[in-house]
C-alpha cells in the first residue's frame, strides 16, 4: 500500500463478489456475463452491452442473473 492507502502497482487485489461482497481468493470464484445495456468495454466493441458478474458461490450467481434477467435492456443506452 502506498501513503495514501492505495495498492502498489502489480499488487494483488483480490476479486469481490458482486452481491455480498466478499473477497474471493481460491477457486471458489463463479462469473457469469450478462445483459446490460448501460456495460460498455474499453477495448472490445462486441462485448458491449454484457456485464461480467463474479460471484462467490453458485447461490450469489443466480441471483445476481436472476436481477439482471428482471432488468430491461434498453438499445438506446448503448
Amino acid at each position: 500500500m502506498t501513503d495514501r492507502g492505495e495498492p502498489h502497482e502489480g499488487a494483488f487485489l483480490p476479486d469481490l463478489c458482486d452481491l455480498c461482497g466478499e473477497e474471493i481468493f481460491d477457486d471458489t470464484e463463479v462469473s457469469a456475463l450478462v445483459p446490460d445495456s448501460s456495460a460498455i468495454h474499453g477495448h472490445d466493441p462486441k462485448l458491449d452491452g454484457k456485464r461480467r458478474l463474479t460471484a462467490c458461490s453458485s447461490e450469489h450467481m443466480a441471483a445476481l442473473v436472476d436481477a439482471y434477467e428482471q432488468r430491461p435492456f434498453a438499445d438506446a443506452e448503448l
